[in-house]
C-alpha cells in the first residue's frame, strides 16, 4: 500500500478515533501535516462533527455551510469561525449576518427533537440558502464515544424541510466501532421521506420516521447476531447420539 493510500486512512477512521489513528500515521513516519490536516478536515466534513464554539455552545461541521476562506458558519448564532482539526474548537470566531435569519419556528421545532428524544451528546445545524426559498438544511448528530468499553458510535439525520412543497427527505446515518477481541462495524442508513404540512407538525413528523429507522437498525443489529455473526463461529459435529453428562463428570473427577 502507498503512502497516498494509508493517509485515507484519517478520512475513514471510525467514530471519534481519528486522533489516534493521526498518531499512529506519524509514528509510522508519515509526517506530510498539510495532508494530514486536509485528510482531517474532509473526514470532520463527512462526518459533521460537532465543534466547540464557546463554553455553551456547539456547532456543526458541514461543506454546506464552509467559505471560500477557508472558514465556515454557524447560520443559527450567526457566527463564523476557523476550526483547528485535531481539537474540534473554534478559533477566531466572528460575528457573521450574510446570511437569512433562521425562523425561530424552525429552531424550536429542532430543539424540540433534540431535548425530547436524544439521550446524550448532540449538536444541530439548520441552513437556509436564500431567503426567497423557503428550503432548510437540517443536520442533527449525537455521539457515544465508549473506549473503555471498546466502542464509538454516531448517530446522523441529515435532511432537507421545503415549505412549499411540504416535504422533508433526507437520510439517517448510524457508524458504530466496536472493537474488544476483534475490529466490528455496523454502518448503515435509511431515508427519511415524509409530508410535512404544517411548520408546527416538523418536530412530530422527524421524530416519527427517525424511531422507524432506529427500529430498523434495530433489526439489523440483531440479524447480525443471530445471523452473521454465528456463520462465523466454527460449527460443530452433530453425533446424533446422547450424551451421559454424568460419565462425562466421573471421567473428569478421576483424571482429576
Amino acid at each position: 500500500m502507498d503512502g497516498e493510500s494509508i493517509y485515507r486512512f484519517i478520512r475513514e477512521s471510525p467514530p471519534g478515533e481519528v486522533n489516534q489513528v493521526v498518531q499512529d500515521l506519524r509514528e509510522l513516519g508519515l509526517t506530510d501535516e498539510e495532508r494530514i490536516q486536509k485528510e482531517l478536515q474532509l473526514h470532520h466534513e463527512d462526518s459533521n462533527s460537532p465543534v466547540t464554539l464557546s463554553k455553551d455552545e456547539r456547532v456543526v461541521l458541514s461543506a454546506q455551510s464552509k467559505l471560500d476562506n477557508g472558514r465556515y458558519y454557524d447560520q443559527r448564532l450567526q457566527k463564523s469561525f476557523a476550526v483547528n482539526y485535531e481539537t474540534m474548537e473554534a478559533i477566531d470566531v466572528e460575528d457573521y449576518k450574510e446570511k437569512p435569519t433562521i425562523s425561530e419556528d424552525i429552531v424550536k421545532q429542532i430543539q424540540k427533537v433534540t431535548l425530547d428524544h436524544y439521550l446524550s451528546d448532540v449538536s444541530i445545524a439548520i441552513i437556509q440558502n436564500d431567503v426567497n426559498v423557503q428550503e432548510y438544511s437540517i443536520i442533527l448528530v449525537s455521539l457515544k464515544y465508549n473506549p473503555q468499553n471498546y466502542y464509538n458510535g454516531r448517530w446522523r439525520c441529515v435532511c432537507k424541510y421545503d415549505t412549499e412543497i411540504k416535504k422533508l427527505v433526507g437520510t439517517s446515518f448510524i457508524r458504530v466501532h466496536y472493537y474488544e477481541d476483534g475490529n466490528v462495524w455496523l454502518d448503515a442508513e435509511r431515508p427519511i421521506d415524509v409530508s410535512v404540512n404544517d411548520v408546527g407538525k416538523l418536530s412530530d413528523a422527524l421524530t416519527e420516521v427517525e424511531n422507524a429507522n432506529q427500529r430498523s437498525f434495530n433489526v439489523e443489529l440483531s440479524s447480525l447476531n443471530d445471523k452473521k455473526f454465528k456463520e462465523l463461529r466454527r460449527q460443530l459435529p452433530i453425533t446424533r447420539q446422547k450424551i451421559n453428562w454424568e460419565n462425562v463428570l466421573g471421567i473428569r473427577m478421576r483424571n482429576a
